[in-house]
């Protein structure tokens, strides 16, 4: 079983949940529901997960899509008003302690207390991308004049795994796709969206977006245990 971690409107949590046969999303709803068992040691066949309201086994699992950074206030609307921020936070705390000790597979794994896309700032990931053989562009700020509309042409490759796939393939020659997958394997990530430029430079890197079909069907393989 794959578990979409994310939210009930988030439409790549739940296009992900359409697209894969033993997926579940995991709201923030389950996450504050009753059911929940998570021995903070000794017995690991213990832990009980809440599923759309339902206890899953953690050794059931294998595979976990992380679809957020964070449980948000809004999200809890069965809660007093007064007391979302405050559940909002620890639940965030909950969400960190699975993701880093469940024995499923995690999409995003927890790097210094934070999981999803916190976890790939450009001081940690463009270091690692000019080791691996990538030429990362340094993000640029810009004043509250500037165009919002980029001045660069964006080419996106979506890696799992070892597999590279999207649009971007056709301007990224064959070392540097070797340089991307290198790139997710030293991050510890199943898949990320890279979206190069023109030039071949790297620009971006994120996990919430929707992977393309033909990536969402390898990503599907290796959550669900199919491939490493």
């Amino acid at each position: 079983m794959i578990i979409v971690l994310g939210a009930r409107h988030d439409p790549v949590a739940t296009a992900l949940v359409a697209a894969w046969p033993a997926a579940a999303l995991c709201s923030a709803e389950d996450l504050c529901a009753p059911g929940w068992v998570w021995p903070l040691a000794g017995n690991n066949a213990a832990r009980r997960w809440v599923v759309q309201g339902c206890a899953v086994a953690d050794e059931a699992l294998s595979g976990v899509f992380v679809a957020r950074s964070a449980v948000h206030a809004a999200e809890l609307h069965r809660t007093h008003p007064h007391d979302r921020a405050y559940l909002a936070a620890e639940l965030t705390a909950f969400v960190t302690l699975l993701l880093s000790s469940t024995s499923a597979r995690v999409s995003t794994p927890v790097v210094d207390g934070a999981f999803g896309d916190a976890t790939l700032r450009p001081e940690r990931w463009m270091p690692l991308a000019a080791r691996c053989g990538l030429t990362p562009s340094p993000p640029r700020l810009r004043d509250a004049t500037s165009a919002l509309t980029p001045t660069w042409q964006a080419w996106p490759v979506d890696v799992v795994a070892r597999e590279c796939f999207g649009p971007g393939l056709k301007r990224l020659a064959t070392p540097r796709r070797e340089s991307a997958i290198r790139l997710i394997e030293a991050l510890g990530l199943a898949w990320a969206r890279l979206v190069f430029d023109g030039a071949s430079k790297l620009r971006l890197i994120g996990t919430l977006a929707l992977p393309d079909a033909p990536a969402r069907t390898a990503l599907g393989r290796v959550l669900s245990g199919q491939t490493a």
